[in-house]
């Protein structure tokens, strides 16, 4: 059974059909790419599946669960984390803070035993604080592990979410264009981070991107949308050499 099973996916705004039968799945382990032209309609995808945006068709199952039924806050206890394309920390505390959120997710222990700070709460809180090291060390982050968010140049910003959302120890993780606002080199070692992830922490991993380069490196599967709709899905060779998509999307002057 596939982690993520999405099933003929449909959503309407006003007249807009922004999202109009779409399929696909991701197993275990796996890397998929969405790409396709601006207003494709791969963010909202991922709005509906992390349960910002309602479905007006359709079903999403995650680990055996119906997403649909459930809001946004119940997804991180199932094992999915996402980033955004806009980076959503909170700015005025710190890196380690930003972390310990993520961490958070897995809190078991009551109000009164972390107000009186006893030795379950001072064990859970050891155990998260380890976690943190551990994330902190993987991306690099030792050195600002106590600024300010808003002290912190975008790239850094971009990873500190980023091990926000490792710390949900998620199963899958969607990656809302990770390339966005970096240079050439910079987008080179994402590639390199998001292969060590995957390996690492044995997650799969859901990237919606436009930078082509980045596709071809680190996916094993690509889906391609235009208008909303499906185009192809194969291997990056395949969508590479899939006719539709090169006129739709790879030679687009704005991909």
């Amino acid at each position: 059974m596939a982690l993520l099973d999405v099933h003929d996916l449909s959503v309407q705004f006003g007249g807009l059909k922004a999202v109009d039968g779409v399929s696909f799945s991701v197993n275990d382990n796996e890397i998929l790419a969405i790409i396709g032209p601006n207003g494709a309609g791969k963010t909202t995808i991922f709005n509906m599946i992390s349960r910002i945006y309602m479905p007006s068709r359709g079903s999403i199952t995650f680990s055996g669960r119906e997403l649909t039924s459930l809001r946004s806050d119940e997804l991180p206890r199932l094992g999915l984390a996402r980033t955004f394309q806009n980076i959503e920390l909170f700015a005025g505390t710190t890196v380690l803070s930003n972390i310990l959120l993520g961490c958070h997710v897995h809190r078991r222990t009551g109000l009164v035993s972390e107000l009186l700070f006893l030795p379950v709460a001072r064990r859970q809180e050891s155990a998260f604080r380890a976690q943190v090291d551990e994330l902190v060390e993987f991306l690099d982050l030792a050195t600002y592990l106590h600024a300010e968010i808003t002290s912190l140049p975008y790239g850094v910003r971009k990873a500190v979410e980023l091990a926000r959302a490792l710390a949900i120890r998620p199963k899958l993780l969607l990656l809302d264009e990770p390339s966005s606002g970096l240079n050439v080199d910079e987008t080179r070692r994402v590639g390199e981070l998001i292969g060590r992830i995957r390996d690492r922490y044995r997650t799969a991993i859901v990237m919606v991107e436009h930078d082509m380069s980045l596709v071809n490196r680190v996916s094993d599967r690509v889906l391609a949308l235009d208008a909303g709709r499906v185009m192809a899905e194969g291997s990056p060779e395949e969508i590479r050499n899939n006719d539709a998509v090169k006129s739709a999307y790879l030679g687009a002057a704005d991909a």
